[in-house]
């Protein structure tokens, strides 16, 4: 039977799972996959600068992750699998979070219009 560990969502069939020793690297996204077999390829990027109406978006390679192709698939379904059970959560604070937004806006708004 499949355990959840804490805070991560991980699920781990019979072994303990040390976080620490893993360095965490951010991206903004993923440029390219490479499916091949018995290895496949992801390219995670970083956004130094965004797309301007004259150029292009410039990005930097922050992590290639290789590893089995079958683990990939495994992986990205998984994925999916955590995403929609956490879909009433991550609507919820998603939609919180747009509130809270708007009432910052609204606020700056309203002091601004008061000092002139």
């Amino acid at each position: 039977m499949a355990r959840q560990k804490p805070g991560l969502g991980l699920k781990t069939d019979g072994f303990d799972l040390d976080k620490t020793a893993a360095p965490e690297v951010f991206a903004d996204g993923i440029s390219q996959v490479l499916m091949g077999y018995p290895v496949s390829r992801v390219v995670f990027h970083t956004i130094l600068e965004p797309a301007g109406s004259d150029s292009r978006e410039l990005r930097r390679a922050s992590m290639i992750l290789t590893m089995p192709t079958v683990a990939l698939i495994e992986t990205s379904r998984n994925l999916l699998n955590l995403a929609k059970e956490a879909e009433g959560q991550l609507v919820q604070f998603s939609s919180e979070q747009a509130v809270a937004i708007q009432q910052l806006l609204d606020d700056t708004v309203s002091e601004a219009q008061e000092g002139t």
